[in-house]
């Protein structure tokens, strides 16, 4: 994995564009932009990561009682294996940290990369929710991984 030098900082409306350029690129299928545009409008904290002054990731998470979640997180498929999904994971669990219990999210099944991520983030298999995401011949499974931060 080649590190290199990112900055983290809050997504704002205006950026869209460039968020829903990663989204459609790095998922099969991607969120609808009134879903990014709710969420950048103040309803969930939206991180992103910046190499060289370009958006290239970002987290989306909300929290409520007691527990955030991991709604959304993507890298440009051009920068993937530089660590920026551990930036933007320490991101996530250091906000965590100050309200919640626990961190959950759910991911593809067949994903084993973002599996790898979340291991190395301490979250673990909780559960499983069959059928959950869409796929060109159907659905397929989602894991539900969770991090006990207490």
């Amino acid at each position: 994995m080649t590190h290199v030098s990112a900055q983290l900082r809050l997504l704002i409306p205006s950026d869209i564009d460039a968020v829903m350029a990663i989204e459609t690129v790095a998922h099969s299928h991607p969120w609808k932009r009134q879903s990014m545009d709710d969420s950048l409008a103040g309803h969930h904290r939206c991180v992103g990561c910046v190499v060289n002054e370009e958006l290239v990731g970002f987290y989306i998470a909300s929290m409520g009682g007691g527990d955030a979640e991991l709604l959304d997180i993507a890298i440009h498929p051009s920068q993937r294996g530089r660590g920026l999904a551990d930036l933007l994971m320490g991101d996530l669990i250091q906000w965590a940290e100050k309200k919640a219990e626990t961190v959950f999210l759910e991911v593809r099944i067949s994903n084993h990369k973002a599996i790898s991520v979340y291991q190395r983030h301490d979250f673990i298999e909780v559960g499983e929710r069959p059928n959950y995401y869409p796929t060109a011949n159907g659905k397929e499974h989602a894991l539900i991984m969770a991090r006990y931060l207490r």
